[in-house]
């Protein structure tokens, strides 16, 4: 390895984070630009945090039964929905995705993407890119 001479430039940096990359979606078909946002950025702007463990955290409550009323049912569907709408809205730089009110120019709608974009965005584009850096997750077993 070459000592380094001077520092990376910081358009550098930020290219990759702004500009993203071309992803085919799989629900739609559609060609769509994607970034992946910070973590701080989702826990300020979404209903959670994608959580490399969640997974397990399912596997565990799995024997939990649903709400068995129909309003507890439909909170739990809303609150889901919103929370993968709003990472979907961090994810996309081109198109936009705007969740209120009707599209502009550039922009799609939340009714644009299938349930299948939405479960691919929050599952495999950002939850499966914490899973990628999960090796490098220092841990002690006691």
């Amino acid at each position: 390895m070459t000592k380094p001479t001077a520092p990376t430039p910081a358009g550098l940096w930020r290219r990759q984070r702004e500009e993203g990359e071309l992803i085919r979606l799989p629900g739609s078909g559609n060609v769509a630009r994607l970034v992946r946002p910070p973590l701080a950025q989702m826990v300020l702007s979404s209903n959670g945090v994608p959580n490399p463990l969640s997974r397990d955290v399912q596997k565990l409550l799995a024997g939990a039964p649903p709400p068995k009323d129909e309003a507890g049912r439909w909170a739990n569907y809303q609150a889901n929905t919103r929370g993968m709408q709003e990472l979907a809205a961090l994810c996309l730089v081109e198109p936009k995705l705007r969740l209120d009110g009707p599209p502009q120019e550039g922009e799609i709608g939340p009714e644009d993407l299938t349930d299948y974009d939405y479960t691919f965005i929050v599952y495999t584009w950002v939850e499966g890119a914490a899973e990628q850096v999960a090796p490098f997750r220092v841990t002690q077993e006691l």
